[in-house]
């Protein structure tokens, strides 16, 4: 099977950030009994949001470097002026998060919630029947500019819902021919 992740990728420039709120930390001492109360209610609101069924384990999530999530996803110098924020690895069943997420913030919780709903997506079977990558990331947005709206974040929610309708869509609708057999 091939390996793959899926990453929150923002154009440098378009960073948006609202600090709020205190939740939990981005490290190893995830699974301590706050943070995984913490994340488990991530889990919960994005199985509410999609109806895939909760993920059974608390998820790990792990602070890392933009160069490591850069070289992750096979990103060279020249996409420097893109900058992934967060990505799930399946394969490691863990969401990592860049350094300038910051996780005590609506906004830096809703990163978390996107990838969820990529663990989601994963677990549930969901990206293996997906008619795209496209719609995977519809989907993720558009879970993610849920929680902000429901947090009161309208602005940022708007953001997301853009970017999920830019990042969203299918080729296939537009071009037949690309669909694989």
């Amino acid at each position: 099977m091939k390996s793959f992740a899926f990453a929150l990728l923002l154009v440098a420039g378009g960073a948006f950030f609202s600090f709020i709120q205190p939740a939990f930390a981005a490290d190893d001492s995830h699974r301590s009994s706050s943070n995984c109360t913490a994340l488990m209610k991530l889990v919960t609101f994005v199985s509410s949001e999609t109806g895939y069924l909760p993920l059974s384990d608390c998820p790990r999530v792990r602070s890392t470097t933009n160069s490591a999530l850069r070289g992750f996803l096979g990103l060279n110098a020249s996409y420097a002026q893109e900058q992934p924020f967060a990505m799930y690895v399946p394969m490691d069943a863990e969401v990592l998060i860049g350094p300038e997420v910051e996780v005590t913030s609506i906004l830096g919780q809703s990163y978390i919630v996107h990838e969820l709903v990529h663990a989601h997506q994963v677990v549930s079977g969901a990206a293996q029947r997906a008619p795209c990558p496209g719609w995977l990331e519809g989907e993720a947005y558009r879970v993610q500019a849920s929680y902000l709206k429901a947090r009161g974040l309208t602005e940022d929610a708007f953001e997301m819902e853009i970017f999920g309708m830019l990042q969203g869509s299918c080729a296939q609708a537009y071009h037949p021919e690309l669909i694989l057999q």
